[in-house]
């Protein structure tokens, strides 16, 4: 006996502008389409609809590989705040000293995506999700430390996958019906 799954009522663990929380699947597709940048990790793709240019790339792994996928996650689910070369070295490195230009190098592979296999309108890069920036890590304000971090003002929406402490963790789940457009 085959048992009938209303999708649009699975779990999904999200981060909206980088705060985590649970949505429905419905929930989630809606948020999806009312996002600047939305990126679906399950089914390799992320998306962009911002100031008249509309794209998406169904092969992000492909385009920057696992190092960038993960330094564009975690960047993605900061919450808004600036993602600093001792982030990357105590959640990327194994808190290893983390190279500051490997720092610069794995966003610029990151943004591969919106240069290489896409579909739709290229995204300048005045459009880019996030920027390089220089924040201040002592009181003195006399030492900087490169970061980067989400364009205020945009938002973005990341579909992480189904909530580990849902029945339905081990389904497959047509993460392509999150791509269809709404009536």
């Amino acid at each position: 006996m085959k048992r009938n799954i209303a999708y649009s009522d699975i779990p999904l663990e999200c981060y909206k502008n980088g705060a985590f929380d649970i949505y429905s699947f419905e929930q989630a597709h809606r948020e999806l389409w009312n996002s600047h940048y939305g990126w679906i990790v399950p089914s390799d793709t992320y998306v962009w609809n911002i100031e008249g240019y509309r794209g998406r790339n169904p092969k992000v792994f492909k385009a920057m590989g696992k190092p960038s996928l993960k330094f564009g996650f975690l960047i993605h689910t900061n919450s808004g705040q600036p993602f600093t070369l001792l982030n990357a070295e105590t959640q990327l490195n194994g808190k290893k000293e983390f190279d500051s230009q490997l720092f610069v190098v794995r966003a610029a592979r990151f943004n591969l995506i919106f240069k290489k296999d896409f579909i739709g309108k290229l995204l300048p890069k005045r459009l880019w999700p996030f920027f390089y920036l220089e924040v201040l890590v002592d009181e003195d304000g006399l030492t900087t430390m490169p970061a980067y971090k989400m364009q205020p003002g945009r938002n973005c929406f990341v579909v992480a996958g189904v909530d580990r402490d849902s029945p339905y963790k081990h389904l497959p789940i047509p993460w392509s019906l999150l791509m269809e457009k709404t009536k």
